[in-house]
């Protein structure tokens, strides 16, 4: 099964409550389909994610951290290379997961 199959992306929240002027919503994140949600991937931009300014292009450029399962505890890699869109930022990680398959967790090896 190649890797794609193997990872669930998920939008943060909107913020709610009463300081919700002060909090960002975060950008999407990739947790593992090993039933314990390991983390695999996270999205981070200066700017808040809305649908409609990731869809367009419309913000700063995109960060990617990968979760690196070959070391105990799990250490988180970041990526070099900026990105000006979600997809592009969703395609590096599929790639740097399969350039280094040691980064996927013992649980989700073979599957």
């Amino acid at each position: 099964m190649s890797v794609d199959k193997k990872i669930k992306w998920s939008v943060c929240p909107e913020p709610t409550g009463r300081y919700l002027s002060f909090e960002k919503r975060g950008w999407p994140y990739a947790d593992w389909k090993n039933g314990d949600e390991s983390p695999c991937a996270v999205i981070y931009c200066d700017d808040d994610y809305s649908f409609r300014d990731a869809k367009s292009g419309n913000h700063s450029e995109l960060e990617v951290r990968v979760a690196n399962h070959s070391v105990k505890p799990w250490r988180w890699a970041t990526l070099t290379n900026r990105f000006k869109t979600l997809d592009d930022a969703k395609a590096a990680v599929i790639r740097v997961l399969n350039q280094h398959p040691d980064f996927v967790p013992d649980s989700m090896k073979d599957k």
